[in-house]
């Protein structure tokens, strides 16, 4: 069964989102996010900006077994620690919808 994980991250106003801090912050997100794309069973991965304040990542998986995987590595990589403490510190909040089916 295919599993959507939906992520809407909200910010306080004039607060920058961890990619906008630094090129560094930026290059790694970027990164990351084309390193998901090719992760086995991603069937796409997607960010809408909604506002200065708001976006929606959204992606989706065609197996329970492949999201798992996802969850397991996305924690793993470099900067994840970092940009939750950045995120805790800054107000950012994210709200985390996951469907199966």
């Amino acid at each position: 069964m295919p599993v959507t994980l939906k992520i809407t991250s909200t910010k306080p106003a004039n607060t920058q989102f961890f990619g906008e801090v630094s090129e560094q912050n930026s290059q790694m997100l970027k990164t990351f996010n084309e390193e998901i794309r090719v992760l086995p069973g991603c069937v796409s991965n997607a960010m809408e900006v909604v506002d200065n304040n708001t976006r929606i990542f959204t992606i989706v998986f065609d197996t329970v077994e492949n999201y798992a995987n996802y969850h397991e590595i996305r924690t793993s990589k470099l900067g994840w620690a970092e940009r939750q403490e950045y995120n805790l510190v800054n107000g950012i909040v994210s709200e985390i919808t996951e469907t199966i089916g």
